[in-house]
């Protein structure tokens, strides 16, 4: 059996999550948003490449934030995290 090398594997899950999280985005008429770990500079980058903004804090809405703060309670570090956009065309 063949494999990928380790880094295009996680590029292709990587391409493929996001490809599945726009469509769905698409299908009901809003932004395709996401939270990544930002410590990883190849993550955020790839995700970027595909046309993501990071958000600053203020353009977070309140959903994705209580999100947030659940990821925290279970201990992930919200400072190493990022929320990404896409904005849509419609």
């Amino acid at each position: 059996m063949r494999t990928l090398p380790a880094p295009v594997g996680l590029f292709v899950l990587a391409v493929a999550t996001v490809s599945a999280l726009v469509a769905g985005a698409a299908l009901m008429g809003v932004p395709a948003t996401q939270a990544a770990a930002g410590t990883s500079p190849y993550t955020t980058l790839s995700v970027q490449h595909l046309g993501f903004r990071v958000l600053s804090p203020d353009q977070i809405s309140p959903g994705v934030q209580d999100l947030r703060d659940t990821e925290a309670q279970h201990g992930l570090d919200p400072d190493f995290r990022v929320v990404m956009r896409l904005d849509l065309q419609a």
